[in-house]
């Protein structure tokens, strides 16, 4: 008391044998009880006769979630009912909620405030490459939009960072091989996917692209649509030098002639110099180079698990085909012990579409396990 006050008490005439029914609400969250004399809301009190049997309903507010009765024998969620043989109280507890926002496909800004909006907490940030999402929108979300938690639930993210665009080198004639990076940067796996190194060979480029345009988040995955740009110009087997480059690698190369040209020496070729130093600089844990036209996966002498793997998600058997001098699977294998580099021989002719999205999915299903 810091100055003179005054306070004034109301009381309202209660007939005898009419009795006052009180409704109060709890918790952090919001929302309604109603009956046929209450909106709780404004109006939290009436007076009903002796017997009167008074049926309460809770509503949560959106954000909020109604957690329960208490007073007056109601508990539970389901509607209150009390008879008014003496005064009574009734308790309604609102809590607040997250209520997940759909935020995939939003810009970052954008998403966030929707998270903060629903009384959620933004969680972990992961960025990733992805040719599929614009940069700095939201690629996925966990957990699913909709989703009621408690409030101050996390929220996590997947944000793309665009497609990274990388220049390995230029052919005999001068044209760019260039890698796409998609996928998580910071995954605990890399693999490496080439679509066609022989230039008349050229189904895999459509996969190639395919994957170009997907989101995996838990793998670094690099993909060449074309190692050879010359041949496919030209619709040879080999480059501009007529050297076929799946037999100009180091492990076990020897001079051959014909369609098969190894080369002078082992990578001899600007091609197969610029395959090199990317295995080498991404040592993956797995790598797909498509060829044709044999319509199998080769057990090229890595892990065959893997290898079993791919060609049961494909739908192609794996043989054990010609170990040939100089291929590039042969190499990556030599010099990165306990990675699997694997050929996989597509069928003659173009792929249609669904398998073109059936052999991505596979090559991103081994890529990550």
């Amino acid at each position: 008391m810091s100055a003179a006050e005054s306070v004034t008490a109301n009381f309202v005439m209660v007939p005898p044998n009419d009795y006052p029914l009180l409704v109060s609400k709890a918790g952090s969250g919001s929302g309604t009880v109603t009956s046929s004399d209450i909106d709780c809301g404004s109006v939290c009190s009436a007076v009903y006769p002796s017997g009167t049997e008074v049926a309460l309903t809770a509503t949560a507010a959106s954000g909020s979630v109604f957690a329960g009765w208490s007073g007056a024998g109601c508990s539970g969620t389901g509607s209150c009912r009390v008879t008014m043989n003496a005064a009574e109280s009734v308790t309604a507890t609102f809590d607040e909620v997250c209520v997940v926002p759909a935020v995939t496909g939003e810009a970052l800004r954008a998403a966030e405030r929707a998270v903060e909006a629903g009384s959620c907490r933004l969680g972990k940030i992961t960025r990733v490459f992805s040719g599929r999402v614009k940069r700095g929108h939201v690629i996925s979300q966990k957990p699913k939009a909709h989703k009621l938690l408690e409030s101050g639930a996390e929220v996590a993210l997947i944000v793309s960072n665009g497609t990274r665009k990388v220049l390995l080198g230029r052919s005999v004639d001068g044209r760019p091989i260039v890698a796409y990076e998609v996928g998580n940067p910071a995954g605990p796996r890399r693999e490496l996917v080439v679509g066609c190194i022989h230039g008349n060979e050229t189904a895999g480029i459509a996969v190639a692209r395919r994957l170009e345009r997907m989101s995996p988040t838990s793998v670094d995955l690099w993909i060449v649509p074309v190692l050879n740009p010359d041949g496919v110009a030209a619709g040879t087997r080999g480059n501009a030098d007529g050297v076929d480059l799946n037999r100009n690698f180091p492990y076990r190369w020897r001079t051959l002639s014909g369609v098969d040209d190894s080369g002078p020496h082992p990578l001899s070729e600007p091609e197969s110099r610029a395959a090199d130093r990317l295995i080498r600089r991404l040592r993956p844990q797995v790598s797909i180079w498509f060829h044709q036209h044999l319509d199998a996966v080769d057990e090229s002498g890595g892990q065959i698990a893997v290898e079993r793997r791919f060609a049961e998600l494909a739908g192609l058997p794996l043989r054990r085909l010609t170990r040939e001098p100089g291929s590039v699977v042969g190499w990556t294998n030599h010099i990165l012990p306990g990675s699997t580099s694997f050929v996989v021989e597509l069928p003659a002719g173009a792929l249609a579409e669904p398998a073109v999205v059936r052999f991505a999915r596979a090559a991103i299903a081994v890529g990550t396990s």
